[in-house]
C-alpha cells in the first residue's frame, strides 16, 4: 500500500521543502505524508514520492514566483520592443535604408535622417517631430496616411485585429511633451485643429479643458437645452423630463405599489372581529400609512403598532375557530345548573376560556373574572358583544 516504512525523511531538505514530522498519514500509493516547512516559513505536507522524485518543492510560493518572474520578462520584452534603427549601405539607383529588427525592410527619405523621433504607443508607430508618421507591424512597416475627421488630423492601425483611428496630435504630444501629472487631454492653445506644431500643444485636465472652453464662448452648458415638461427648467434628456422629474416620478411610483402593497396586506384582517384601539391600527394602515406614521399619529410607539396589528391577527384566527366550534357545537348537551350564571354556562358550553372572553371585550383576564362572577358588573357596550357573540339577548343573559 505504499508504506515506505523504511524511509526516514526527517530533518532532510528537499529544494525548498525541511521535513519536520511524520503526520501519520499514509497515501496508497506515494507513501508516507511528511509535515514540511517551506524556506518561506510556510507549513505543507508532501508524500514522500513527491518528495524523493522532485515533484513538489515548495508549498507553492515557487510557482508564483516562476509566474511572477516571466510576467516581469513579458513587460520587459514588451518595453524593449522599441526597433532598433541600422543604417544600411544603400544599392546602386535606391535611397538609403534604415531597418528595424525582427521587422520588414523600410525605405526613409533622406529629408528624415536627422530629424528627432520617438516611438509611442508600445513600438506600434514612430513619430519624428515634423508630424511625419510611420506605422510598424509584425508584416509591414509603412508612412501611414494623414486623413482629416472633423477637423483633427488622424492615422489608423490595427490593433488586436481591430482597425483604430489616432490622433495626430496626441501622438506628437506622447512623442515630444512631457506629462508629468498625468493629464489626460491634449488641446490646442490657438483651438485650431488643424495647426499641430508642438508650440501650439498642451496637456490639460478635463476640468482645465472646460473652463477654457467656457471662456473662450465655445462651450455653454446652457445651449441645446430643452425644457422640462414638469418643471419648466433645462434639460437635455430626450424624454423632454429633467432627471429631477424623472426621479420623483419613480419614487412617487414606488410609493404608490408600497401603499397598493400595503392595503392589501391588511385587507384579510376582519375589522368587526378585532378591538377598538385595534381597528383604529388596521384602519390607518389601509389608508396606506407605514407603521412609523401611524405610530406618530395616534401618539404611540412603532412597536406598540406592530404589536396591535400581530395580536389582531392572531384574535382574528382564534375567534374564528372558536365561531365554527360554536356553530357545530349543540347547546342542549348540558342543562344549566342552577348555582352557575348564564354567562359561565355558555362559556364552558362553548368551550371557551376566561382568556378567550377577555380578548373578546378587550379587557384583562383578571377583570372578566370578576365581572364573570358578579364582582363588578358588565358594561352596557361589553354586555352587548356578550349576547351578539352568543346568540342571545341582553336580557336573556342577564335575566
Amino acid at each position: 500500500m505504499g508504506s515506505n516504512k523504511g524511509y526516514d525523511l526527517v530533518g532532510k531538505t528537499f529544494e525548498r521543502l525541511t521535513v519536520l514530522k511524520d503526520t501519520g498519514k499514509r497515501h496508497p500509493k506515494q507513501g508516507k505524508v511528511w509535515l514540511c516547512r517551506c524556506k518561506c516559513t510556510s507549513l505543507t505536507e508532501a508524500t514522500t514520492t513527491h518528495l524523493k522524485w522532485g515533484n513538489k518543492k515548495s508549498c507553492g510560493c515557487l510557482a508564483k514566483e516562476t509566474v511572477r518572474k516571466n510576467a516581469m520578462k513579458r513587460r520587459a520584452i514588451r518595453k524593449e520592443k522599441k526597433p532598433v534603427f541600422k543604417v544600411s549601405k544603400p544599392k546602386r539607383g535606391q535611397a538609403k535604408q534604415k531597418q528595424i529588427s525582427d521587422q520588414a525592410t523600410f525605405v526613409i527619405p533622406d529629408e528624415l535622417r536627422d530629424v528627432p523621433y520617438q516611438m509611442v504607443e508600445d513600438g506600434l508607430f514612430q513619430v519624428f517631430e515634423n508630424g511625419r508618421i510611420f506605422r510598424h507591424t509584425p508584416r509591414q512597416s509603412s508612412e501611414c496616411i494623414v486623413h482629416d475627421s472633423n477637423g483633427y488630423k488622424v492615422v489608423s492601425a490595427s490593433v488586436d485585429g481591430t482597425q483604430k483611428h489616432f490622433y495626430v496630435h496626441r501622438l506628437l504630444a506622447q512623442a515630444f511633451i512631457p506629462n508629468p501629472e498625468q493629464k489626460p487631454v491634449v488641446s490646442f492653445k490657438d483651438e485650431n485643429r488643424g495647426n499641430i506644431s508642438l508650440d501650439n500643444l498642451i496637456w490639460e485636465t478635463h476640468e482645465e479643458r472646460a473652463i477654457k472652453m467656457y471662456k473662450t464662448g465655445k462651450f455653454d452648458p446652457r445651449r441645446h437645452l430643452e425644457t422640462c415638461k414638469q418643471c419648466g427648467s433645462g434639460t437635455r434628456n430626450k424624454s423632454g423630463i429633467c432627471s429631477k422629474c424623472e426621479y420623483d416620478n419613480l419614487s412617487k411610483e414606488k410609493r404608490k405599489e408600497r401603499i397598493s402593497e400595503r392595503i392589501s396586506s391588511y385587507s384579510d384582517i376582519p375589522i368587526d372581529l378585532c378591538t377598538p384601539s385595534q381597528q383604529r391600527v388596521i384602519l390607518l394602515l389601509r389608508e396606506g400609512l407605514n407603521g412609523a406614521e401611524v405610530a406618530k399619529k395616534l401618539g404611540v410607539s412603532r412597536q406598540a403598532v406592530d404589536s396591535a396589528v400581530k395580536t389582531a391577527r392572531r384574535r382574528v384566527q382564534r375567534l374564528s375557530r372558536l365561531e365554527i366550534e360554536k356553530k357545530d357545537r349543540k347547546k342542549n348537551l348540558n342543562q344549566k345548573p342552577d348555582d352557575m350564571s348564564k354567562i359561565k354556562w355558555l362559556r364552558k358550553l362553548n368551550g371557551l376560556t376566561q382568556q378567550d372572553m377577555a380578548e373578546l371585550l378587550d379587557i384583562t383576564s383578571s377583570s372578566y373574572s370578576q365581572k364573570e362572577r358578579e364582582i363588578t358588573p358588565f358594561s352596557v357596550s361589553e354586555a352587548i358583544i356578550l349576547a351578539d357573540f352568543f346568540d342571545e339577548t341582553v336580557e336573556s343573559l342577564f335575566n
